[in-house]
């Protein structure tokens, strides 16, 4: 993907996209349409075009652990991420169409492109052979991410007080993981993983619920 056609010299100087002529009847090629790349330079646009647009494999993951102490207090803190997958976004491609009006979008489509709205990104909304839904860089997205996963602090009561309720050791904490991801990712969660476990379709997300964010509050008693 280019960008959106804006004006009309725009539209007569592009080839002519997947037989689509310029701007006749309801399948041709319109101001507000995508405009996708000639990759070969033949003059048009068709099924010669595609090429790659990304590796659903990271280029990097890594994680990183840090125990601290100081007196009776601890503190853990794991981060992981990864760096440079790519994600194919269909759930939004699904939910920014904006080929249906039976179907619910996401709010940032409401920008759409109009004659009086032309400094968007969505393209205009298209009913039935929408020519604007072809598989492009338009759904694929930056993976990479940092994931504050486990956070953890405690406690431990000094051996006196812990005797006195009859304990050897007791130690209170409060603990929270996924509290946090950093990511460009505008879908759910970036960890997205296999679709039915089948390496071939790796971050294709199709909607996959994200990892719960959960807080727990405990108490470790040595009797």
């Amino acid at each position: 993907m280019k960008d959106l056609f804006r004006t009309p010299e725009q539209l007569r100087n592009a080839p002519i996209q997947f037989g689509r002529p310029v701007a006749s009847g309801s399948g041709g090629t319109f101001l507000g349409d995508v405009q996708y790349e000639d990759i070969n330079n033949d003059g048009k646009i068709d099924e010669n075009d595609q090429t790659f647009i990304g590796n659903p494999n990271p280029k990097l993951t890594y994680g990183i652990t840090n125990n601290l102490k100081y007196k009776d207090f601890d503190l853990s803190i794991f981060l992981n991420g990864s760096y440079g997958a790519k994600i194919f976004n269909v759930l939004n491609y699904q939910i920014a169409s904006l080929g249906s009006l039976y179907q619910n979008q996401v709010a940032y489509a409401a920008n759409f492109w109009t004659p009086t709205n032309t400094n968007t990104s969505v393209p205009r909304p298209v009913a039935g052979d929408n020519p604007n839904l072809k598989n492009s860089d338009r759904f694929v997205e930056s993976g990479s991410f940092l994931r504050i996963q486990t956070v953890s602090l405690g406690y431990t009561l000094p051996a006196k007080l812990a005797k006195r309720a009859m304990l050897n050791r007791m130690r209170v904490y409060v603990s929270g993981q996924n509290l946090y991801v950093f990511t460009p990712y505008k879908g759910l969660d970036p960890e997205i993983g296999s679709v039915n476990q089948n390496v071939y379709l790796s971050n294709i997300d199709l909607g996959r619920y994200p990892i719960p964010r959960t807080l727990v509050l405990g108490i470790n008693a040595e009797f």
